[in-house]
């Protein structure tokens, strides 16, 4: 076979996704950035990359050795964290990303964005790049072809362990050659950044409130359902409706009431009890936050309609709600007391907002279309919520968006981060037909956008029986089942005293290491020995089922911690000394998290089989 017939195999096989759009595009053209691309021999016989942009030919490669001089270009980047997330943008012929994938150690994830169709399929067609395809370590992405690939790899791996050490480089003179895709390829970095960030500060806000919520919602498993189950119940045939808070929906209420009966209605806590004030019952309202304001959900006390949740929701909006309980995912912690009865545990992911987790589990439900009301994404003047007072803008977190009539609107941060949400799902679901209802606001693009009461005329022709959701009477847990979910928090509080002393034993052990450093009169055998007690003891704490809320306290407290315990200095010395005080801390932090939860456990086991 040839390079091309190479390459392609190699990406079908190990990059499915890109492949399939590769096939499905039909232009290779980007001639209003290029000219033309040929590649000469060099000196070593290897070859130089020249693109011609304008009147102007540049030269890719040296001529006479690109290997050594991407080699000398690779050596400016230090991976200085235990991890590291190079993004580059421009690939070229492949030379310099190869240099830094030399580099690259197990841990590492190399991300690239090559902005042109032409010149990428001019390399595979003129060189063999099928080390660089097959590499699982490196993300690939061709502009026009698997953007979204790019875009979805960035919110999976920046994480607590990256984000301060992440390395952004540029292959030489792809920002003179593509200035335009290097704007993007930055503005997506910088969203994936604030998002990332905001995932980090969620953690540290939220840690403790997340675990609270989560011992005391458990007490709710008793007469609940989780998502699965609920799948047999609602009818799919027909579409499903997401009311958000949008300014909007007071404009559409008319028409929202018109829709009972013939599509399924989820309403966001947010907008439930203006939902009710206008006297339209919800079939079921959506609830995601650990902090949410039980204001924010009802003052009301007899709230009966079923509740879409997460085990981690908010447990006074939980409390002040009566009716049946739906959960959509019961965290790590809890996944073993639904396949102890061999049940499936409900691990719908976490989502940015409520109305996106709504979305979330329209599609898991089994809808194929999903009609958006009140997502504007937008002010409706000064207003950013239904019913909601005017409001002062805000310089810091204001942007502008593309409104539905491709007019600038003003919009939030926070909002815009919803907006590419809804368009990756349309770009990762192509089946299911988002249809966003309303005559203002931002654009989603790839949405049907079209006014509500055309929405009823079109997709809203065939009623169902929505007492059949009103009155679910089934449980997941029988009696049996219940008892196995005390067996299982029974056993995890009689863990914690194990686990609180295994991390005594290791800040005992790591107080023997600095001292040592601090005298200088380290003892290699004394480090292993003392190391493998140290290691053994993290391996204990790991494995118990508790870890995984024990993980989410530590991070809450132990943030800064955990980052300068990824970076890495010159001096070996300073390096030890401070993994192990980094080490000491984060162990005093799981004491911590062992005390804080024991007493929330204890009654937990109490509520979940009431005397």
């Amino acid at each position: 076979m040839n390079y091309l017939e190479n390459n392609m195999e190699c990406i079908k096989k190990n990059r499915p996704y890109m492949y399939k759009r590769l096939i499905e595009t039909e232009t290779r053209d980007t001639s209003d950035q290029i000219s033309e691309i040929k590649s000469v021999i060099t000196k070593d016989n290897s070859k130089t990359l020249y693109i011609k942009k304008g009147t102007k030919y540049y030269r890719l490669n040296s001529i006479y050795s690109p290997s050594n001089e991407a080699n000398i270009w690779a050596d400016q980047f230090e991976l200085k964290s235990l991890s590291s997330i190079i993004s580059m943008f421009g690939f070229g012929n492949g030379e310099f990303a190869r240099s830094l994938i030399n580099r690259i150690r197990d841990k590492d994830i190399l991300v690239i964005y090559e902005p042109s169709i032409e010149v990428f399929y001019h390399v595979i067609e003129e060189y063999d790049i099928t080390d660089i395809l097959s590499n699982m370590q490196v993300s690939f992405t061709v502009e026009k072809i698997n953007d979204i690939e790019f875009h979805n790899t960035l919110r999976v791996v920046l994480d607590i362990n990256n984000i301060s050490t992440q390395i952004i480089c540029t292959h030489p003179f792809y920002d003179k050659i593509f200035p335009e895709s290097g704007v993007s390829f930055f503005k997506e970095l910088k969203d994936s950044y604030y998002n990332a960030k905001i995932n980090i500060n969620t953690e540290i806000a939220f840690g403790k409130r997340f675990i609270e919520n989560t011992l005391h919602n458990i007490r709710y498993l008793r007469d609940s359902i989780s998502i699965h189950e609920l799948k047999s119940i609602v009818p799919t045939d027909i579409p499903a409706m997401i009311i958000a808070a949008g300014p909007s929906v007071s404009e559409q209420i008319e028409y929202i009431r018109q829709a009972k009966g013939k599509v399924v209605i989820f309403a966001v806590d947010r907008i439930l009890e203006f939902l009710l004030e206008n006297g339209i019952e919800p079939d079921f309202v959506v609830t995601l936050d650990p902090m949410k304001p039980v204001q924010f959900f009802s003052n009301r006390t007899d709230v009966t309609i079923p509740l879409l949740c997460f085990i981690e929701a908010n447990h006074e909006i939980l409390d002040r709600h009566i009716g049946k309980k739906i959960f959509c995912n019961c965290t790590d912690f809890l996944k073993q007391v639904y396949e102890n009865i061999n049940k499936k545990p409900p691990m719908v992911l976490s989502s940015s907002s409520v109305a996106t987790l709504s979305c979330l589990v329209c599609v898991e439900l089994g809808f194929t279309d999903i009609i958006l009301v009140g997502q504007d994404l937008a002010y409706d003047g000064n207003k950013s919520h239904s019913g909601r007072e005017e409001i002062s803008p805000n310089t810091n977190r204001d942007i502008e968006l593309e409104d539905i009539e491709g007019k600038p609107i003003r919009s939030r941060y926070d909002w815009k981060s919803f907006k590419i949400w809804y368009e990756d799902l349309i770009a990762l679901k192509p089946h299911i037909n988002i249809i966003d209802a309303k005559t203002k606001g931002a654009k989603i693009n790839g949405s049907t956008i079209m006014p509500l009461k055309d929405v009823l005329v079109k997709y809203c022709n065939q009623e169902f029986d929505y007492n059949t959701i009103a009155n679910i009477n089934i449980n997941t847990f029988d009696q049996e089942g219940i008892y196995a979910v005390k067996h299982y928090l029974d056993k995890n509080y009689n863990n914690i005293e194990k686990i609180i002393k295994k991390a005594k034993g290791s800040i005992k052990y790591c107080n023997i290491l600095i001292d040592e450093i601090n005298h200088k009169k380290f003892n290699s055998g004394i480090e292993l020995q003392y190391v493998t007690k140290i290691r053994k003891n993290n391996q204990f704490i790991q494995k118990s089922s508790l870890y995984k809320l024990i993980d989410i306290y530590v991070k809450a407290v132990s943030m800064q911690d955990i980052l300068e315990m990824n970076k890495l200095s010159e001096d070996y010395s300073e390096n030890k000394l401070i993994t192990y005080m980094k080490t000491k801390k984060i162990n005093e932090a799981i004491i911590e998290a062992a005390d804080f939860i024991k007493p929330k456990l204890e009654d937990a086991i109490k509520q979940v089989v009431p005397m």
